[in-house]
């Protein structure tokens, strides 16, 4: 069976010229933030239910919605609990971590005058880029918890 995995699309590159255009990029990486909360999110049920000879769908259901309710610094803990992550990988999560409380937190609360700038309004695309970029390499790494899951269910019907 070829496992691979999933394709995101392309960072697209800014033009700079729509002020609105850094609140897409905003969006972008909020986006690329969830997708690594529902990565994490994945593995965990996926770890959960791999202790199970036959795990059923009603107990992934069950550990989806209590998972949906944690935070990402708690999905990481509760992963963390159950297998340790390598220690580089660790690393980029905790910053995966940081980053996300920074731009969810005060990204645009400690530039709120800057906006006003074209200069810092360029800046601030380009930190977007950057943590977007941070985010889907991050990502793709712990991804493996789609397949995780998909094994168990194969296996088990």
């Amino acid at each position: 069976m070829n496992k691979s995995t999933p394709t995101r699309p392309a960072i697209p590159e800014p033009d700079y010229d729509d002020p609105k255009e850094l609140y897409a990029f905003f969006g972008l990486a909020a986006y690329c933030i969830q997708l690594l909360e529902q990565g994490l999110l994945n593995l965990l049920v996926g770890l959960r239910l791999s202790g199970n000879q036959t795990p059923v769908w009603a107990d992934a259901g069950m550990l989806y919605d209590e998972g949906d309710r944690k935070t990402l610094g708690q999905l990481l803990n509760a992963v963390h609990e159950i297998v340790p992550f390598e220690a580089t990988l660790d690393g980029h999560l905790q910053e995966a971590l940081r980053k996300h409380n920074y731009l969810t937190h005060h990204f645009f609360v400690e530039d709120d005058e800057d906006l006003l700038s074209d200069r810092r309004r360029r800046e601030m695309i380009d930190e977007l880029q950057e943590s977007i970029r941070f985010f889907k390499v991050i990502d793709s790494q712990v991804c493996g918890g789609n397949l995780i899951m998909s094994e168990l269910f194969a296996e088990n019907g």
